[in-house]
């Protein structure tokens, strides 16, 4: 939010401030904006210096009163997240019979109901009595274990401390301020109550803000939720046109749904063509909906090189940890081209000594040399080796192997990182302190249960303020704006889902006023706080989108009847590209690609020709810019792997250029002899540094490749008399000064003299030709082009399990022969069509083919924005 505009607002602070009032919130980002336009107005009083106002959210002020707890009466001893959670593990097992996975899984759920039971004041004993499920049973005998736990041992958990601050206001422990203002709270429990009540009884007077008057909303009506995102975008610009100072936030419930897609198009609204704008127009639209923290990748990286030392890592995630830089790394061409090698080989669990051993030697520079020190320290930490200890203890080693890997890296961290570090610090500290319920662990578990709290724990980092706030509706209560758009009032999602409590009976959650008990409090909470958005700007916009997908919506019940029903419909300023399209997108370039040059290295030979008549933007990034695809991580032997060792077998078994009568005159054993060789041979390189699961998927490919090379030795034999000519033959053609270094995979002989030109295909069986006898694929035309003798067919082998096909054109093959003058004819054509081909490339034509399917665009995607002309097209 400007400036300006927070200093002019919530003036009721100020009155309250100066008689001396603690201000209390429901939430953090409420305090920090009291905070912020306090201290605002002290800037523009000419202020250098002010006391820091007493306005805290309300956990933290209960631990304020804690903190003044007088040494003479020691407090109980605090648990922790993290030890509250151990505890409820061991209860649940024991009182409730749960494993130990069964248990873990079970924990949130109850922490979340024995926090719900301790803000409702409801005893343990009324718990059980109104238990009926079998999950209700056990939470009520885990939870009664649990509440025994506390009191033996004189522990105190978050759920205890707003009783524990009332009781101790009641005996006199605990100071009470003259006067408590409530900001934000729409719903009050009765521990809350209690509280409050206490203070009154020490003389406090508790109030809340004065209630601003509700603004008569605007209803819009969007075609679906992209449309009303965008046009909240567009609004919240022209809000801020006509005032920069102005406030202005987009409440939008069901935002923790998708919180990055609602960014990407309220900015697409705001800020067309954000995305080359920098950060600055990026952050200018401010998200508040935090992940957990163990989805950011600073935190996940510190999991990933923690859990190394104790377990292998997959594939994906060694990759991940190649690819992905510390802060302040920017040299990572090395560690890329660790990757890549990684990436010829299976998918698989690699410990960081087998990572070690397939990569110490190598010399692709000093960031991968760093990056291999790491995994060194890694696999010399040897903690899965180690015995339980302290969680103190693991917690210190944590540190120093994180440490010892660079995290979290060597530049000074943005205000973003840093909040993040320490919240992570947070968590090993709160690791380190759950020895009152679990002295001694293993390494293992220590780090289980750290990972377990960074998966459970949200995250939202305090940033400056942006032009614009998304939140959802629970963090705009108690805020003030001088513009609001409310979004995503449909009937199905306000009122919101209710989410009752699972392991309490409903009965009595009913009987008790708890939230979402039944659908009459459910709708009016949601009543009343709709309510209270509308009062928090004099000038509010409700929409709601009319579809999702092929599914209509309906308005919400809340929206005022007659508004709804005259709803005019969202401007929807649509997508940036597409506003872009029209008579520049056809125009030719400014700065267009030169042709190829004499002494140009061109890649991908063959398949350069096949990209260029698909799509010459694919061919262009392929084969003049050296772009090539990343290999797929994939579990077990990778297609490619596997073509890869066929091919190399085949070449092989046929490389002395045996005739068709040598082949029919080996005997069996001398077949099986040749086959053995030439798999042994073909396999060798893919055996180095294989684990036991590899070396078995080889064994099973050794066998299936078995198989295949008799029955392809057998169709071979069946064939009219030929004599191999070469195998894996190498071949240059040269066309409008173009160069292609071509590798064909075989060249027969046939009885006229002329050549047949073969191509090994083991993948998944294509057509040779199309439905009008046209190739599908130029590559064999392209090495026919290439050959000075005369050709006498094209064909192809499929290579597969169910049997060995061939399928072939022209005049001298056997399968569908044609007339030689017809031959001739149709090879001329298709040879024109290289050249054809082979021309464009040369003379710097990139178009982009939009009608490509998705998933064969998607690798050049980024380079070729053809989203973006898709959507124009």
């Amino acid at each position: 939010m400007a400036a300006a505009g927070l200093a002019a607002a919530y003036r009721w602070l100020d009155d309250a401030l100066a008689e001396g009032a603690e201000v209390v919130t429901a939430g953090r980002r409420l305090a920090r904006e009291l905070r912020q336009a306090y201290a605002e107005r002290q800037l523009l009083a000419g202020r250098r210096a002010w006391h820091t106002p007493a306005v805290l959210p309300l956990d933290a002020w209960l631990e304020t009163r804690l903190e003044a707890w007088p040494a003479s009466d020691p407090l109980p001893q605090r648990l922790g997240a993290q030890a509250s959670a151990v505890l409820w593990e061991r209860c649940l097992e024991r009182a409730a019979g749960l494993d130990r996975v069964d248990a873990a899984a079970f924990v949130p759920a109850a922490r979340r109901a024995w926090r719900r039971l301790a803000e409702w004041n409801v005893d343990v004993d009324t718990l059980a009595r109104a238990a009926v499920t079998g999950d209700e049973q056990r939470f009520a005998r885990a939870a009664r274990e649990y509440g025994r736990a506390l009191a033996a041992n004189g522990w105190l958990d978050a759920a205890g401390v707003a009783a524990q601050v009332a009781a101790g206001l009641d005996a006199g422990r605990v100071r009470a301020p003259a006067r408590l203002v409530l900001a934000g709270f729409d719903r009050r429990t009765p521990a809350l109550e209690r509280l409050l009540e206490a203070l009154e009884r020490r003389g406090c007077r508790v109030s809340v803000p004065p209630e601003r008057r509700a603004a008569t909303p605007r209803v819009l009506e969007a075609a679906d939720a992209s449309a009303e995102l965008r046009a909240a975008g567009a609004w919240a610009r022209e809000r801020l046109l006509e005032n920069p100072a102005a406030r202005v936030a987009i409440v939008y419930p069901g935002l923790e749904h998708d919180a990055a897609r609602a960014a990407r198009l309220v900015r697409e609204g705001f800020v067309p063509g954000w995305q080359a704008g920098g950060s600055a127009h990026a952050e200018a639209v401010q998200v508040s909906h935090g992940r957990r923290l163990a989805d950011y990748p600073l935190v996940a990286r510190a999991l990933s090189w923690l859990r190394w030392t104790t377990q292998p890592l997959g594939s994906r995630e060694v990759g991940v940890l190649l690819r992905a830089s510390f802060p302040g790394e920017t040299a990572i061409d090395g560690s890329a081209r660790l990757e890549l090698e990684l990436r010829r080989h299976p998918e698989r669990r690699w410990s960081a000594a087998a990572v070690l051993a397939l990569l110490a030697q190598r010399d692709d520079g000093p960031d991968a040399e760093e990056w291999l020190r790491r995994v060194a320290r890694v696999a010399e930490s040897r903690y899965a080796d180690a015995g339980p200890d302290t969680p103190a203890a693991w917690t210190e080693r944590m540190h120093a192997l994180l440490d010892a890997v660079g995290w979290p890296g060597t530049r000074p961290l943005d205000s973003a990182e840093f909040q993040l570090v320490n919240r992570w610090r947070e968590l090993l500290n709160e690791l380190a302190r759950i020895e009152p319920v679990r002295p001694r662990l293993g390494f293992g578990e220590a780090l289980a249960r750290l990972a377990r709290a960074a998966a459970d724990t949200p995250f939202q980092p305090e940033s400056g303020p942006g032009q614009v706030q998304v939140l959802p509706p629970e963090e705009a209560l108690g805020l003030e704006f001088d513009h609001l758009w409310v979004g995503n009032l449909h009937a199905l999602q306000w009122p919101p889902p209710s989410h009752p409590l699972a392991l309490v009976s409903r009965s009595l959650q009913r009987r008790a006023g708890m939230p979402d008990a039944t659908p009459a409090d459910t709708l009016a909470f949601a009543r009343r706080v709709l309510s209270r958005l509308v009062a928090s700007a004099p000038s509010v916009v409700l929409s709601w989108p009319a579809a999702e997908g092929d599914r209509p919506h309906a308005p919400s019940p809340l929206l005022p009847a007659a508004a709804a029903a005259a709803a005019a419909p969202v401007a929807d300023p649509g997508w940036h590209a597409a506003r872009l399209a029209g008579p520049a997108v056809s125009e030719a370039a400014a700065d267009p690609v030169p042709r190829v040059q004499p002494d140009e290295r061109i890649r991908g030979g063959a398949r350069t020709v096949t990209r260029q008549r698909l799509d010459p933007f694919s061919a262009f990034a392929h084969g003049r810019l050296g772009v090539s695809e990343l290999a797929p991580v994939t579990p077990g032997l990778p297609a490619r792997r596997s073509g890869q060792i066929a091919h190399d077998a085949l070449r092989r078994l046929l490389d002395g250029q045996p005739r068709s009568a040598d082949l029919a005159g080996w005997t069996a054993a001398q077949r099986s002899a040749r086959i053995a060789a030439s798999l042994a041979a073909a396999l060798k390189p893919h055996e180095r540094h294989a684990d036991a699961v590899l070396r078995r998927l080889l064994a099973l490919e050794h066998a299936r490749l078995t198989a295949l090379l008799e029955a392809f030795l057998a169709a071979e034999i069946a064939r009219r008399p030929f004599a191999v000519e070469g195998v894996e033959r190498a071949l240059t053609l040269v066309a409008h000064g173009v160069t292609l270094a071509l590798r064909v995979d075989r060249l027969d002989r046939l009885g006229d003299d002329s050549l047949l030109v073969i191509d090994y295909k083991t993948g998944e069986e294509q057509p040779f030709l199309d439905r009008n006898g046209e190739p599908t694929d130029l590559q064999l035309v392209v090495y026919a082009a290439a050959l000075a003798e005369p050709v006498g067919g094209l064909a192809t082998v499929q290579l597969r399990p169910s049997g060995i096909r061939y399928r072939a054109v022209g005049a001298s093959v056997e399968w569908s022969p044609l007339e030689p003058a017809a031959w001739q004819e149709r090879l001329g054509e298709w040879k024109r069509q290289v050249a054809g081909t082979i021309e464009a490339f040369a003379a710097g034509d990139v178009r982009v083919n939009v009608a490509r399917p998705p998933d064969e665009a998607r690798p050049l995607s980024l380079l070729s924005r053809v989203e973006e002309l898709r959507r124009e097209a």
